[in-house]
């Protein structure tokens, strides 16, 4: 995956591949590869991943903007809401996350199945 990205820059799959694998021998590193796919080719589920690496490395700051950030671009991915959910009762802040998981329920466009999901959740507060 390194050669393939050292041909290819753009190559958002190898940089998405290749920053999973170093998570845990080199998180700076991945952190920064996950950064590269998502810049390179938005997706809500690169954005998702590079959140759940900068959440689980303590950033808790830059995951919430990341995640917030795919839920203005992508309403309906749930993962986002419910990572971001957490990360905001992780942090006491229960207002917050009982209003997240709200607009989740609310939204036109979540699956009947992923709004099941986040009323769980939010059940749980």
């Amino acid at each position: 995956m390194r050669a393939a990205l050292k041909a290819d820059q753009t190559m958002h799959q190898a940089a998405y591949n290749l920053g999973i694998l170093l998570t845990d021998d080199k998180p700076k590193q991945s952190i920064k590869l996950l950064q590269k796919a998502f810049e390179t080719t938005p997706t809500p589920r690169y954005g998702y991943t590079l959140a759940f690496y900068m959440q689980k490395r303590g950033d808790l700051d830059n995951a919430c903007k990341m995640l917030l950030d795919v839920i203005k671009q992508w309403p309906v991915f749930a993962d986002a809401y419910l990572l971001l959910g957490k990360i905001y009762e992780g942090q006491d802040k229960t207002d917050e996350a009982r209003a997240l998981y709200l607009k989740a329920i609310d939204s036109v466009g979540l699956s009947l199945r992923d709004k099941q999901r986040v009323k769980v959740e939010f059940d749980k507060l």
